[in-house]
């Protein structure tokens, strides 16, 4: 793209600014845009990014664009829009009745494209334009709390950072959304317990929620203690101010639930000791004795016993799927060992598929 280009792309202005009641009807989608079995063809000129912080990754205050654009992998992601002639799948969005396309899923493939351009690079491998974009149009009625959703769930395979979920589910709980935590949790399958973990989270000092992204801090850790310093204490008839209701409502149903929360916010009863409980208590209330925290040594030796259990199960459908084994190949041609290799590994994932559901951290 030439200088001149550049400098005559007008340029997205911040404005208050609402979707819902300003959708563009589909024939003021067809003035501006080519359709393509139901999606559209658009030129990346009109595609804008919604100004009202509507993407879960906002970009720091004293963060430079180019820093912001290394952090959500932008040149990468250019590089495999590149070889692949075009973004994997359409940006998702809405055509707006003052004439642009507004991003609600996409807006990394959206970056990664202008980085192109931003390159010199004009045409794709297939010769096909660069500037060129194919959107899908979300449905009529969609409403911005869909969308909201929707672009949570679908994040363009990088995920969140903690404090990145955070944030969403604490503007899920203002306006104009104003959620309860049960509805958030209801939503995306949390606990309310959790829910209110992540939305305390946002109150955390600048520096510690910078270290809980960077992985030196435990969320988990830094809620305790922050659990604890609000705590109100007797001194000189003056109590410390406590956080406010929502917070308090979290802790009060994490106390009752004794819930495990996504991030390690969990109060584990032992009740793996049978008749009274290990600490005299009744085991009708839990043996008495507690563990908290994924390093304590009950929940090692559960996920220990776990492990030990799927290894051993690996083992019997190894071997009987190698006892099964097919002489020869669909064609009539005698398996060679590449093949029969080929053969168990598939077997033997797909029926460890159907009984383990596996977890990557």
């Amino acid at each position: 793209m030439s200088k001149s280009t550049k400098e005559n792309t007008p340029q997205q202005v911040e404005i208050a600014f609402t979707i819902e009641g300003n959708t563009a009807s589909r024939e003021a989608a067809r003035k501006i845009a080519v359709n393509v079995t139901h999606l559209h063809k658009v030129d990346i000129s009109i595609i804008r990014i919604r100004p009202d912080n509507f993407n879960a990754r906002v970009k720091p205050p004293t963060m430079t664009e180019e820093m912001w654009e290394k952090v959500l992998m932008i040149p990468t992601l250019a590089e495999q829009i590149l070889a692949n002639s075009g973004p994997a799948d359409p940006i998702r969005g809405d055509f707006h009745t003052d004439g642009h396309f507004y991003i609600t899923n996409g807006e990394r493939r959206y970056r990664a494209v202008k980085h192109l351009l931003s390159i010199g690079k004009q045409f794709y491998p297939n010769d096909e334009p660069i500037s060129t974009v194919i959107v899908l149009q979300n449905k009529p009625g969609t409403t911005d709390l869909e969308r909201k959703k929707m672009m949570y769930v679908t994040n363009d395979n990088l995920p969140f950072t903690q404090m990145q979920k955070c944030r969403f589910f604490l503007s899920l709980s203002e306006p104009p959304y104003n959620l309860t935590q049960e509805q958030i949790g209801e939503d995306f399958r949390l606990s309310r317990a959790t829910v209110g973990n992540y939305i305390m989270a946002t109150t955390l000092p600048t520096d510690v929620q910078d270290k809980i992204d960077s992985g030196e801090v435990k969320m988990s850790h830094a809620l305790a203690e922050l659990r604890a310093s609000n705590k109100p204490t007797k001194d000189d008839g003056q109590d410390i101010p406590t956080a406010g209701k929502e917070t308090k409502e979290a802790e009060a149903a994490a106390a009752k639930e004794k819930i495990r929360g996504d991030e390690d916010e969990f109060d584990q009863r032992d009740n793996s000791v049978t008749g009274t409980g290990s600490m005299g208590g009744p085991k009708t209330e839990g043996s008495g004795a507690h563990v908290i925290g994924k390093d304590s040594i009950y929940m090692n030796e559960q996920k220990r016993a776990l492990w030990k259990q799927a290894l051993n199960r690996l083992d019997v459908i190894r071997n009987d799927v190698a006892s099964n084994l097919p002489m020869r190949s669909l064609n009539g041609d005698a398996l060679t060992p590449e093949e029969i290799g080929i053969w168990v590994a598939n077997e033997v994932a797909i029926r460890m598929m159907n009984e383990y559901n596996l977890t990557v951290k």
